[in-house]
């Protein structure tokens, strides 16, 4: 791959949007060390500017859903990776990120004539519910929560600016991505599984199409020099699936830990509903107390949702939990024991990282994502299986201190630095 594009690439003047993100932030570092690219990245705040302020790239500091930033920024350059996309504050504010962002990135590309523009989406636009071969023809799905239905929206306006504008767009789609600096599949999943029990459906047989962050890279920088690729739209995945028990469990080996348990797809759709309807109690219940306690109608609500009341530890943050409890026990005319009854009951789910229905629907189906177009068309052909990607980012999670073992820390800075 290195040798196929590397004198395209070379010299090439870039300008990426989440580049101080898990995906730009890696692609500006292959740009860099591998192709010797120049590099203008948009930042919208410092905070994660670190990584990638070592090198020597162009900051242009500004928010994307400022077109006159963008516009400027992007002046003499040939190629525009677009990785940026919301994911701060309301949902509304999120989806005007990804929505209109994406929007005045495109705008730009017109105005300076860029050659190429690639654009990271996700294969969650697709219907991923179903057994089988997932392909580039296969049911786009909407109405699934904010960030997939904002993604397949900004992929349509992506396609809408080539087809009316003649804008050379091609847009990639990765699946479930991992490895160092990952927030999601690799820093979120050592945090779960190191806080509480994660469940696994059907002892996580369901299939897993987990891709690791190179090659997710390398098909970004093979898509940014394709002539075949404008206009199209190209999942990428890993060779093959593994299973989500598999994926769990080498972070567990990691953490040397035993974090997950088994479930029915039933059994996790009952404790959702369980978990949702404690959860629902818990604004009625910070009304009740700030309308007092005292009144009769408040304290018939409180009476129905009692079990509610004592299981939710928030009171015990408050520090008013035994006193709620007296007080109420008092005036209901309920016994003491009869309240410790209630809050002794359903410890199972006291750390447990509850599935929503979608998640369990998710990671329900043997779905094979399919690489055929992005190998036919692109040359993407993956260099990682798990195994080498998870090895990988053992090493990062170690060095990274991750796993609060601090004796493994310094074996690898041992290791590292001597």
């Amino acid at each position: 791959m290195h040798n196929a594009i590397a004198d395209r690439l070379s010299g090439k003047n870039i300008f990426i949007t989440g580049g101080t993100g898990f995906i730009g932030g890696r692609v500006i570092e292959k740009l860099i060390d591998v192709y010797q690219a120049n590099i203008k990245v948009l930042v919208s705040t410092y905070h994660n500017l670190p990584r990638v302020a070592r090198y020597p790239v162009e900051i242009v500091q500004g928010s994307i859903l400022d077109p006159e930033v963008v516009n400027d920024g992007m002046k003499g350059c040939d190629i525009v990776i677009h990785c940026a996309f919301g994911n701060k504050g309301s949902n509304a504010e999120k989806r005007q990120v990804t929505v209109d962002g994406t929007k005045n990135i495109l705008d730009a590309c017109r105005i300076n004539n860029i050659d190429r523009m690639v654009h990271l989406s996700t294969f969650r636009v697709y219907e991923l519910y179903q057994e089988g071969v997932l392909d580039e023809s296969g049911a786009i799905s909407s109405k699934r929560d904010e960030y997939a239905d904002s993604k397949l929206e900004a992929e349509k306006i992506v396609l809408d600016y080539h087809k009316r504008y003649g804008v050379p767009v091609t847009i990639l789609q990765p699946t479930t991505v991992y490895g160092p600096f990952a927030p999601v599949w690799t820093v979120n999943v050592i945090e779960q599984l190191k806080k509480g029990k994660v469940i696994l459906i059907n002892n996580g047989d369901g299939y897993c199409n987990a891709v690791y962050i190179d090659d997710v890279v390398d098909a970004i920088l093979l898509a940014s020099d394709n002539d075949n690729a404008v206009g199209e739209k190209f999942l990428i995945a890993p060779e093959k699936p593994i299973t989500w028990r598999e994926f769990y469990q080498a972070y567990e080996a990691i953490l040397h830990n035993d974090a997950t348990v088994s479930m029915s797809a039933v059994d996790a759709y009952t404790l959702y509903k369980r978990h949702n309807k404690k959860n629902s109690v818990v604004s009625t219940i910070y009304r009740l107390l700030v309308n007092g306690i005292n009144n009769k109608e408040n304290l018939k609500k409180i009476s129905a949702s009692r079990e509610a009341l004592f299981t939710i530890k928030v009171l015990d943050k408050l520090g008013i939990y035994e006193h709620l409890r007296n007080i109420i026990s008092r005036k209901l005319h309920s016994s003491h024991s009869d309240l410790q009854d209630y809050s002794s009951q359903d410890n199972y789910s006291k750390d447990m990282n509850i599935l929503t229905p979608d998640k369990i629907d998710y990671v329900s189906k043997k779905t094979v994502v399919s690489i055929s177009k992005a190998r036919e068309v692109l040359g993407y052909n993956p260099a990682f299986d798990f195994k080498r990607g998870i090895e990988i980012t053992k090493q990062w999670i170690i060095w990274a201190n991750l796993t609060n073992e601090p004796d493994q820390y310094k074996q690898l800075e041992t290791h590292l630095y001597n």
